[in-house]
């Protein structure tokens, strides 16, 4: 039973007994007004009791407005979300003083994306590339960020050109005969950077083979 009807049945002995009082002590109108007034209080009680009970579980319940902040809330970037944007915004910066030939600033716009996002190989390898451009095309100044590409992604297209770059400028022929061979595998056969990557290779194999080379 709910509560409404319990509190309603209890208030009339209360007021039943409250005239049998004073019909005791020949307060005849009063005992009549409280018989009278008994299902009218009783009425009263149990209409307040249901308003406070319905307005418990109303309050209980989510309104539409919270539901609303709730799908706001939900809807609201997430961290991981927050930073993708913010990668987004230094990458248009890193690559508009790279068309620049600000190499350095592209560099340092790289580096941010780095910190950003430390476990994107795109932001390594394009540091690297930044870097080494900046030192006059000498890619021993992004061999840390490049070797760092790799790491994360050993596939990683960019940073196997870079790489296998690096070990032409060093006279590692073998080692840039390996490298140019994993990112061949990695390309289309019908790609025009495949073609390229094959010449590559059959230069690195010949330096290789030849007098001076570095193993």
């Amino acid at each position: 039973m709910s509560l409404q009807p319990i509190v309603a049945i209890l208030a009339l002995p209360v007021m039943l007994f409250a005239a049998y009082a004073a019909l005791r002590r020949d307060l005849l109108r009063t005992a009549l007004a409280l018989v009278v007034a008994t299902p009218l209080v009783a009425g009263l009680i149990y209409l307040g009791a249901g308003h406070q009970w319905t307005h418990s579980a109303t309050t209980a319940a989510p309104t539409p407005e919270s539901s609303a902040e709730t799908v706001a809330t939900a809807q609201n970037p997430s961290p991981s979300a927050a930073g993708s944007g913010k990668v987004s915004a230094l990458r248009t910066q890193a690559e508009a003083a790279r068309r620049a030939k600000n190499y350095a600033e592209a560099a340092t716009r790289f580096r941010e994306i780095t910190q950003a996002a430390p476990f994107d190989p795109d932001g390594w390898a394009d540091l690297g590339d930044a870097q080494a451009a900046a030192a006059g095309g000498d890619l021993a100044a992004g061999e840390t960020a490049i070797d760092r590409a790799l790491e994360l992604d050993g596939d990683h297209a960019k940073a196997l050109w870079l790489k296998a770059s690096l070990e032409l400028q060093g006279k590692h022929y073998k080692a840039a005969a390996d490298r140019w061979r994993r990112l061949l595998k990695a390309l289309p056969a019908d790609s025009s950077d495949a073609k390229i990557v094959q010449t590559n290779l059959e230069e690195a194999e010949r330096l290789a083979s030849g007098p001076g080379a570095s193993p």
